[in-house]
């Protein structure tokens, strides 16, 4: 209930100052209250206590005052000499004015302290709050809180803050919403990245944050995080040290000729970057590659040392632009953690036309430097190195570092093999695979043709799903691909000699029966190079069911009933029944480690490929396992655990059918007894084949599953470790499609044995293996 009081009547003291011309006294609530006449706005007053300073202020804030609009003429007359023109000023809350003169009233000890008026328009960006007793000011953008004392304090640490706040936008920026001081070196509210270059006009001038410039190379300015508070520095003298480091990790990794570091246009960047920058000379470049070689070589060695089991090498030869030659000397390992690693130890330069046994003894004692000239436990190389791997065998043997020569399994490379048989596979049907790739051309010669193809496909039904694609000679995955595009459209190539001239290269229904056979086998080459070939590395338990698949189609293309293909059938079997003799048993015995598998795979897999020898074949694989699990038993008689024991006899408790009553408790007691002895003259191995395969279908990491079975079988885990890591191929990624093997470009050809070792297995150790085909020319 508002009622308006005239000065007679509620007060001895007179209302003498101008703002009442602004003020009705009324009241409200049994309290005196002093009310705005153009906006309404009500403030506690209390006549005997109270001071017009509040209403003065809002005065000068009251867009509805006439006094305001009529150039603040009032604001004259009441002599305010703290007066800021209202664009400038910070409004200020009505609510903490209200509550501070309710507080005056109601406390009479309550001593009163005008609030100190923020001038600056900074404050436009901030709020002030209290934290543990303290004032504080805190950016309305990013949250950031600076410690403010009104009475002390300034905001010139406010005002830096404020023009490079990174929260403001480039809107906000645009606005002009804060007048920051034009003396400042920097921009307000500049963008920080806008911060970082120098901004380059057409006419060739630079313009930076700072205008200080050493040897015509500007400086720029960075931000700095230190405690959650940014600051803008300018860039420190450079780390001589790193940057020479980073120069040699980018020329490993990227494989860039050394002498990068002496190019004019390198340099330029490095000094445009920085002015305090020291060019480095390629011989420099060449000692910190070195360096950085013998660090990552230490923790290489550091890796390799607790590995628990053995290891196992693959030799790699490399041709070069010359005729000296390179061996990569990789090994292949499971660490601790149970993962298959494989490292590129040695890259070791030939000599043309070197001895084997000159080559077996680089090889020793290079293993003797790693220290794991006893973990041997295969070899796996080309074809082309058989003699300089028994060399090596010999060597190790004579060392006493094996049991015999030939204790250690030697492996051939799976993928040379695969591409010496489709060499002989294509130079076979070289007549209709020429026809095929000239038809490809003719198409892809010119749009008629290739429009003529496709309409001539659309009137025969066939809705082309891929397109034609042409092969690169010396990679017969490409080949593949060409062969398998084009025999889908085989009835187009038919009906197009028929309506088109010019096309001559048609091949003819029996070279097309010639070239589904060829593609036919390719694919399965093509499927198993890609799974030993693969970045993921797999375990050898893979690999017997893909060379298997291989050898089945090669003995129904044997019986085909067109020659050129059971001609080629032949030429690709004598290649491939070397390799499937000595690998066949290993595969073999990596399957058997497969817990979803087991020997009984090897049995079916063996029954279809020798319907009649199949038994004698599987007995040669067990026996070839008991001989190697006696070797890991220490020639000792192995017990079984307790709690495979434990297993075994629940196992053959539940198969057991006879019946109590009809055989007697004593008959009972008495099987109960064999059953036990049978099982205490059991070894790991044979309880473990004996043991039912887990589902095919179970998604099993097998190497996860040896590991949780290191306690149940703790000398049969180690055999499994070392046969799941035997690798099969020497080569990996593209490089198994090349006929031409692996080949040194003319860059890394050029160096010196010393540096492109340090550069091939820096690589490697950093960057892993991918990296590594970068070295090839193809």
């Amino acid at each position: 209930m508002e009622a308006n009081l005239s000065p007679t009547q509620t007060r001895k003291r007179n209302l003498k100052s101008v703002v009442w011309k602004d003020f009705d006294l009324i009241e409200e609530n049994g309290k005196e209250k002093a009310k705005c006449k153009h906006c309404g706005m009500k403030y506690s007053y209390d006549c005997k206590k109270g001071g017009t300073s509040t209403l003065q202020r809002h005065v000068r804030k009251c867009h509805r005052s006439e006094s305001n609009q009529n150039g603040l003429l009032l604001l004259s007359q009441l002599g305010e000499r703290d007066f800021i023109n209202d664009s400038e000023d910070k409004v200020v809350d009505m609510d903490e004015e209200e509550e501070e003169e309710d507080k005056i009233e109601e406390d009479p000890s309550f001593e009163y302290k005008r609030k100190r008026n923020r001038k600056s328009s900074v404050w436009s960006e901030y709020d002030l709050v209290k934290r543990d007793g303290k004032q504080k000011a805190k950016c309305r953008h990013c949250g950031i809180e600076y410690l403010h004392d009104s009475k002390r304090s300034g905001t010139s640490t406010l005002q830096r803050h404020v023009r490079k706040c990174l929260k403001l936008g480039p809107d906000e920026m645009s606005k002009g919403a804060v007048a920051a001081n034009t003396d400042s070196p920097i921009p307000p509210r500049a963008n920080v990245g806008q911060l970082l270059l120098p901004q380059v006009s057409w006419n060739g001038d630079t313009s930076t944050p700072c205008a200080e410039k050493v040897n015509h190379v500007e400086k720029v300015t960075r931000v700095e995080k230190i405690n959650h508070v940014e600051k803008v520095n300018c860039v420190e003298k450079v780390n001589h040290d790193i940057f020479r480091e980073k120069i040699a990790m980018s020329i490993v990794k990227h494989n860039y000729p050394l002498d990068i570091v002496e190019h004019e246009g390198f340099r330029d960047i490095c000094s445009y970057l920085n002015a305090n920058v020291k060019h480095i000379s390629r011989d420099t470049a060449q000692e910190d590659i070195f360096q950085l070689h013998k660090k990552q070589k230490v923790l290489i060695f550091k890796r390799l040392s607790p590995s628990p089991g053995n290891v196992c090498l693959t030799l790699d030869l490399w041709k070069s632009g010359t005729t000296d030659g390179y061996i990569c000397l990789a090994v292949h390992f499971i660490d601790p953690d149970w993962v298959l690693q494989k490292l590129v130890l040695n890259f070791l330069h030939l000599q043309t036309q070197q001895e084997d046994h000159v080559t077996a003894s680089m090889v020793v004692s290079v293993l003797g430097e790693w220290g794991i000239e006893e973990k041997i436990f295969s070899i796996t190389s080309n074809n082309s190195d058989v003699t300089c791997v028994k060399a090596l065998m010999d060597q190790l043997y004579l060392k006493g570092v094996l049991h015999n020569a030939r204790s250690c399994f030697h492996v051939p490379c799976c993928a040379h093999i695969l591409n010496l048989m489709v060499q002989e596979g294509l130079r076979t049907v070289n007549v209709a695979v020429e026809k095929v790739r000239g038809s490809v051309k003719y198409l892809k010669a010119s749009e008629v043709t290739n429009a003529l193809f496709l309409h001539t496909a659309m009137k025969l039904d066939l809705t082309p799903t891929r397109d034609l694609c042409l092969d690169v000679p010396t990679r017969w995955s490409s080949t593949s691909n060409m062969l398998d595009s084009c025999i889908a459209y085989q009835k187009v190539f038919e009906h197009l000699k028929l309506i088109d001239e010019n096309y001559q290269d048609c091949p003819t229904s029996e070279e097309w029966e010639q070239i589904a056979a060829v593609s036919k086998l390719l694919k399965a080459f093509y499927d198993v190079t890609n799974m030993f070939a693969g970045s993921k590395r797999p375990t050898a338990n893979v690999y017997f069911q893909g060379i298997w698949k291989i050898q089945m189609i090669l003995k129904k293309e044997h019986s085909s009933s067109n020659e050129i293909v059971r001609l080629m059938a032949d030429r690709m079997q004598i290649q491939f029944v070397k390799f499937w003799t000595v690998i066949s048993p290993i595969l073999a015995i990596a399957v058997v480690m497969d817990p979803r598998r087991k020997l009984s795979f090897v049995d079916f897999c063996y029954q279809k490929l020798y319907p009649e020898t199949y038994i004698l074949e599987v007995k040669k694989v067990r026996d070839k396992m008991d001989s190697l699990y006696r070797q890991y038993s220490s020639c000792k008689s192995t017990e079984i655990t307790s709690s495979a024991a434990a297993n075994m006899g629940s196992v053959a408790e539940a198969n057991s059918t006879f019946d109590v009553d009809e055989i007697g408790e004593d008959l009972q007691e008495f099987a109960s007894f064999q059953s036990l002895d049978r099982l205490s003259q059991m070894s790991e191995l044979d309880f473990y084949i004996v043991e039912p395969p887990l589902p095919l279908n179970h998604d099993l990491d097998i190497l996860h599953f040896w590991k949780s079975q290191e306690y149940r079988y703790p000398n049969l885990s180690r055999m499994a470790r070392d046969i799941l890591t035997i690798p099969i191929s020497t080569v990996a990624s593209e490089s198994a499609y090349n006929s031409e093997g692996r080949v040194l470009d003319q860059h890394c050809s050029s160096l010196t044995p010393e540096i492109a070792e340090a550069l091939v297995t820096t690589r490697d150790w950093l960057y892993g293996c991918k990296n590594l085909d970068r070295l090839g020319s193809n």
